[in-house]
C-alpha cells in the first residue's frame, strides 16, 4: 500500500505540529512544505527533515509525481 501524499500549507505553529505528527507516523508522507514566510519555524524543520519547502505553494503542486 502506497503512503498518503500530503502538501502542507503554512508552517507555523499548526504546520510544525502536522510536521512533527506525519513525520513520525507511518502510512503519510510530505511531498512538500510551503509558507509564505521563509524564516518560518516549520520550514526550517521540514528542511532539516530533508523535506522540500517553498514560499510559492503552486511550486509544490506542479512537481511532477
Amino acid at each position: 500500500m502506497q503512503p498518503l501524499k500530503v502538501i502542507i500549507l503554512g508552517a507555523g505553529k499548526g504546520g510544525t505540529a502536522l510536521i512533527d505528527l506525519f513525520a513520525k507516523g507511518s502510512g503519510v508522507e510530505i511531498v512538500g512544505v510551503a509558507d509564505a514566510n521563509p524564516d518560518a519555524q516549520g520550514l526550517k524543520l521540514a528542511q532539516k527533515l530533508s523535506i522540500p519547502t517553498t514560499t510559492h505553494p503552486t511550486d509544490l503542486v506542479s512537481r511532477d509525481g
